[in-house]
């Protein structure tokens, strides 16, 4: 699976670190790739029990 490149430009880290929390990126050799979105509550997997 890649990754879901924001757009072709070249970003730097001063530049990333003022972008909106909303949509997390990565950015990888000056290039801003959208990132996965976290599970909510532990394991995706329903067969996986979560403990207190």
């Amino acid at each position: 699976m890649g990754y879901a490149l924001l757009d072709h430009r070249r970003y730097t880290y001063a530049g990333y670190r003022h972008w909106a929390d909303d949509i997390r990126y990565e950015l990888i050799d000056a290039v801003a790739y959208l990132m996965a979105p976290a599970t909510v509550g532990g394991s995706s997997d329903p067969g996986v029990r979560s403990w207190p």
